[in-house]
Order: C-alpha cells, then sequence, then structure tokens
C-alpha cells in the first residue's frame, strides 16, 4: 500500500486492520490485547476509527499487546552512526576536484645555458 497517497486516518486504519490480522491469528481478544498491553480500553476501537488523537504510546503498548513490539526495530534497522563530520566529508567527496596548473612568472626570461644565444 501507498501510504505517502493515503491520509493520517487511512494509514492509521490500515495499520490497524494488519494488526487485528496478527490479533486473529494469535486467537486473541481486544480485552487480552489491552490486558498484555497495558493500554486503555478504547485504545484499540480509536485505532480501528483512524482516530488521529491516540499518542504512539498506545499505538506501542497495542504492539505489545499482540506480541509485535520486535517490529519497530525492523522496521529502523541498526543504529545509524551520525558525526556532524560526515556532512563535510560528503560535501567534500560530491565537489568536483579542481585542477591544478604550474605557475608562471609573467616578465621574466627564461635562463639560458651555456654560449647558445
Amino acid at each position: 500500500m501507498k501510504y505517502q497517497q493515503l491520509t493520517n486516518e487511512e494509514i492509521i486504519i490500515d495499520l490497524m486492520e494488519k494488526i487485528d490480522k496478527i490479533r486473529i491469528q494469535k486467537g486473541l481478544k481486544d480485552s487480552d490485547l489491552v490486558k498484555l498491553g497495558g493500554c486503555a480500553n478504547n485504545i484499540p476501537y480509536k485505532l480501528r476509527q483512524g482516530t488521529t488523537g491516540v499518542t504512539i504510546a498506545s499505538f506501542i503498548a497495542v504492539l505489545r499487546g499482540v506480541g509485535e513490539l520486535d517490529r519497530l526495530e525492523k522496521l529502523f534497522g541498526e543504529e545509524i552512526d551520525f558525526r556532524p563530520s560526515m556532512l563535510l566529508e560528503k560535501k567534500t567527496s560530491n565537489q568536483k576536484k579542481s585542477r591544478v596548473r604550474k605557475k608562471t612568472q609573467i616578465g621574466t626570461k627564461p635562463i639560458q645555458w651555456g654560449e647558445s644565444k
């Protein structure tokens, strides 16, 4: 599903539909989900309705209730090592290398060796 094209409410509804499929596969009721996750009784209903006022903590509690909290880890992957110097390194590697030319001095005569004149 292309979440870029959906509203926030539609995304919430879709996510809750996926969580409901997992809950049903595991044979859990809403009351089990609330009890295991530690969220309020009305949170699963609000998520199914696409209510945008539900906190991220409540969503995490629902994931905990179905035993799928590790999916958040998979979503964001490994921790990224970020240092501000990485931005500087990226900028300098993207810039074109300028050509270095040998400088000549204007107004000087070339040196002549020997008796050639």
